[in-house]
């Protein structure tokens, strides 16, 4: 069974924001580590993993796919899956931002604006390009049409708790661990 084509919108320079930031909790845990210093290490290891965790969440995670059957818009604590038939709306000024048939409103943090000149004649970012085309292109082959139950036009809402958790978990350790050592 051949699998559905997948088009992913990713921010490059979040990307790279984001392995500097794990990139750089990495060097200095290990350098604690490697240095001898455990008291050190127990005192601030929570506060510099904190930094290298909000680099995967915020920066490095968001992501937008386009498949056959819709968008899956991934932002740092949730990820929207959103059918082709839900789509009313693209909005590209702003990056990308979704307007459903039920009035609700899905930004995906992943695709970065126009800059400067190009935003204020109105031209929007190119993800939100790529979006309209396909949703159009969808449009064209039947697969974006409403259903007739009306729950079938809906996003599916899904938190991710490993991301909520983990940034909860590093930010306790970060604010206890200087005060036990």
């Amino acid at each position: 069974m051949a699998s559905p084509y997948v088009q992913t919108y990713r921010s490059t320079v979040a990307r790279r924001l984001a392995a500097v930031l794990m990139g750089a909790a990495g060097v200095v845990v290990v350098g604690l580590a490697v240095g001898g210093d455990v008291e050190l290490l127990l005192r601030w290891g929570g506060a510099v993993l904190l930094v290298g965790a909000v680099g995967w969440v915020v920066y490095w995670r968001p992501a937008l796919h386009l498949t056959d059957d819709g968008l899956q818009v991934v932002n740092p604590f949730r990820t929207v899956e959103v059918p082709w038939g839900a789509v009313e709306e693209v909005d590209g000024r702003y990056g990308v931002r979704l307007v459903l048939a039920d009035g609700q409103k899905v930004d995906a943090w992943a695709c970065p604006p126009p800059l400067g000149m190009d935003r204020a004649r109105g031209k929007e970012s190119e993800a939100a390009g790529a979006v309209r085309e396909r949703w159009r292109r969808e449009q064209a082959t039947g697969r974006a049409d409403r259903p007739t139950t009306p729950g079938d036009t809906s996003a599916v809402v899904r938190p991710d708790p490993v991301a909520v958790a983990t940034l909860a978990l590093l930010a306790l350790a970060a604010v206890v661990t200087p005060f036990l050592v």
